[in-house]
């Protein structure tokens, strides 16, 4: 999964390597959050002392004029992580949200107007014991609410994104 920054960078998930990299557009990639020893587990701290365990969607919002947060699904901590770059090289890694029982996977962002600075919600793709639902997080309140899918629902038959004009897919 990856997201596509201003400049012409990406930021990657590496699931099995439980990191987050950035590639430039030369193709040369930097570990930007995780252990650059594979190791999973769950710290938030700076750069590469930050621990994830299958890290699985990564999102970003574009403000004009402000440092982009990263927001990554960290699935089997089941967790929302939050990547700070604060106007720093190496980004801060926070938990911005305990999703348990739900295990958070494909991510995106939504902003209730299209003019607005801010994003509004994210929205993860969530996993909990065969069951998928959409996990809804308000940016601004950390508030958090599940919209059940299906019991017939797949990971693999949804994908997370909006549209122009409001509304999600």
């Amino acid at each position: 999964t990856r997201a596509t920054l201003e400049h012409g960078y990406y930021d990657l998930c590496e699931r099995m390597n439980n990191e987050i990299r950035r590639m430039d557009g030369h193709g040369q990639s930097t570990i930007h959050g995780g252990s650059p020893f594979y190791d999973a587990g769950y710290t938030d701290a700076v750069g590469t002392n930050a621990k994830f365990n299958f890290p699985t969607g990564i999102a970003t919002w574009f403000a004009p004029y402000t440092p982009n947060d990263i927001f990554v699904a960290d699935t089997n901590n089941k967790v929302i992580r939050k990547l700070s770059p604060g106007g720093a090289a190496v980004p801060t890694v926070s938990t911005l949200k305990n999703t348990a029982p739900w295990s958070p996977r494909h991510m995106c962002i939504l902003d209730q107007q299209t003019q607005n600075t801010n994003p509004s919600y994210l929205y993860a793709l969530g996993y909990n014991n065969g069951a998928y639902a959409i996990l809804i997080i308000n940016l601004s309140n950390n508030a958090y609410q599940v919209k059940n899918l299906p019991s017939s629902s797949s990971p693999d038959n949804y994908g997370i994104g909006f549209k122009y004009g409001g509304g999600w897919r």
